[in-house]
């Protein structure tokens, strides 16, 4: 294990630049129970860098992981490569799960439920996260994220996701028509979200394959967007409310979809 005193040295430099998204090709991934996920998931992990604290949490997980390069960096270096204040004591640079339409394209057939969740321009990357975990709890296909959205593996929606963004297939960077003529193509109706649609959630039927698009909380979807759909749905709920967050209106819908499919 080697020691790191400084927070100038090369490969704390090259964590930071990974942690602020300035490296594509890798993924930061903070705290004790995240970095056991993704060994568990046979994500590659490059380095591991543990501070006095991370060696009392994860001393067996340190010593079971099979990565050549472990750092024992001091409590200041390492504090000015977290990114979160109370952190875990360790941090793992790893490879950018593989995501794209193929694992979308062998995932769909064999899912528990065949649902996709196209994400439309979600800027918060907790948000995003949590519909990621939310996503593979309900047993959906996977998830496509447009063009213009937060990074679906950014240091915060990787700790939001809590490993689901291991497994998950996601699709990134995506158009909308692109996401549509897929949706076409693999026979996928396609559904969306409005407070005044006529069809609840709950009256819709989850065991056809369906592909759900979900806009942001500030904006939700555009009016365009909403003509190249299918069918509008609304989630039930009291006047007073004027919207749900994104990841819960999500969940329930998914929750629906889960239960509707295991009754089948």
């Amino acid at each position: 294990m080697v020691q790191i005193a400084s927070r100038d040295n090369a490969r704390v430099k090259d964590a930071k630049r990974v942690r602020d998204g300035k490296d594509r090709d890798m993924i930061f991934i903070e705290g004790v129970r995240i970095v056991e996920e993704a060994i568990r998931s046979q994500i590659p992990i490059d380095c591991l860098f543990v501070s006095n604290d991370g060696l009392a949490r994860g001393r067996e997980l340190i010593d079971s992981a099979a990565v050549s390069e472990i750092y024992h960096v001091t409590d200041p270096v390492f504090r000015s490569m977290a990114d979160t204040v109370s952190s875990q004591g360790m941090i793992a640079i790893a490879r950018r799960p593989c995501a794209g339409r193929e694992q979308l394209d062998k995932r769909l057939p064999a899912a528990t439920v065949p649902l996709v969740v196209f994400l439309h321009e979600t800027n918060n990357p907790s948000n995003l996260g949590a519909v990621i975990r939310a996503a593979e709890a309900a047993g959906a296909a996977g998830l496509i994220v447009s063009t213009g959205s937060a990074d679906a593996f950014s240091s915060k929606a990787v700790r939001a996701a809590m490993g689901s963004s291991f497994r998950l297939p996601i699709w990134t960077e995506v158009e909308l028509g692109d996401a549509i003529q897929w949706a076409a193509a693999n026979d996928l109706q396609t559904v969306a979200t409005e407070t005044g649609a006529k069809t609840a959630y709950t009256d819709v039927d989850w065991t056809r394959p369906r592909m759900i698009l979900l806009g942001s909380e500030a904006h939700g979807l555009p009016a365009a967007v909403i003509q190249m759909v299918d069918e509008m749905i609304r989630i039930p709920m009291e006047e007073s409310v004027e919207s749900l967050n994104l990841a819960v209106a999500c969940g329930i819908i998914l929750f629906e979809a889960r239960r509707q499919n295991s009754a089948r």
